[in-house]
């Protein structure tokens, strides 16, 4: 009787994995798999951020439209000879304003609100943000917010060739939850208008 045989290459080659390897492999594709969960679990613990970002950038764009809405004129709002003067000298009120709000002005006041750009000087808003009129909105409570004006022409400045007082740095600082920085520029573009 004959028997036939195998080649002995033919015989390794056909069998599987040594527990050895599989043990290796599995302990290669668990820690890859560790790596890829926690690159996902960080990105998931800070995905709020970017909404608290945001939020931030849109209360320093509200409230920086807000104040380069504001007439920028001349005399204050009111005086006399606010339609017709060529320069501060001409106001009626003397001396011209300077940068910030009068005694017992404020930006929700319904006697004496803030009438101009330059009353938002130093204007700050802590514990929370609030609407125009006063209220306070619940969802931005973790929110504060600072304003910083600046005569930005006349000589040594961004505008030299324009006359001191023409144009005006607004920076709105956003700190809490999220922050954020805007600045604008307001050009006294209608020296004599009214609002």
């Amino acid at each position: 009787m004959y028997i036939e045989r195998q080649p002995k290459m033919l015989v390794a080659a056909a069998r599987g994995f040594s527990l050895i390897e599989l043990v290796f492999f599995i302990v290669v594709v668990g820690i890859g798999i560790a790596g890829v969960l926690s690159v996902m679990n960080i990105t998931n613990l800070r995905s709020a951020d970017p909404m608290a970002r945001k939020q931030a950038i849109s209360i320093a764009e509200s409230l920086l439209e807000e104040i380069n809405l504001q007439p920028f004129t001349l005399c204050a709002i009111g005086d006399l000879n606010q339609g017709t003067a060529k320069s501060a000298s001409d106001c009626a009120d003397q001396p011209p304003r300077s940068l910030g709000p009068l005694a017992g002005q404020s930006r929700s006041s319904s006697l004496m609100p803030f009438l101009q750009v330059g009353d938002y000087a130093g204007f700050t808003m802590r514990n929370g943000i609030t609407a125009i009129t006063g209220e306070a909105i619940p969802q931005l409570a973790a929110y504060d917010a600072q304003v910083d004006i600046i005569n930005a022409a006349g000589p040594d400045s961004l505008f030299p060739d324009l006359p001191t007082g023409a144009v005006l740095r607004v920076t709105v600082n956003v700190t809490g939850a999220g922050s954020a920085s805007l600045t604008g520029y307001r050009f006294r573009y209608d020296p004599n208008g009214s609002p």
